[in-house]
């Protein structure tokens, strides 16, 4: 699993059946994705989401990120 993301990255994530995916930041959705069936979910990282940590909820897990802009995104 990563742990960092920048602007212009996608990140995946696997998820059952009839489960959805929130990207979350904030206590904040910023996309929530559902799976027909067993499928990677795939989120963009944008330019304009702020620095900070990020997650992901599927069912009752959550699954933390970083999104950085720290480095160059080419």
């Amino acid at each position: 699993m990563i742990r960092e993301a920048r602007p212009g990255d996608q990140v995946r994530i696997g998820v059952p059946p009839d489960t959805t995916a929130d990207f979350v930041h904030a206590g904040t959705v910023l996309e929530s994705r559902r799976a027909d069936s067993w499928q990677l979910l795939t989120f963009d990282i944008y330019p304009h989401y702020p620095n900070g940590e990020y997650e992901f909820r599927v069912a009752d897990e959550r699954f933390s990120l970083i999104v950085t802009h720290s480095q160059a995104t080419s």
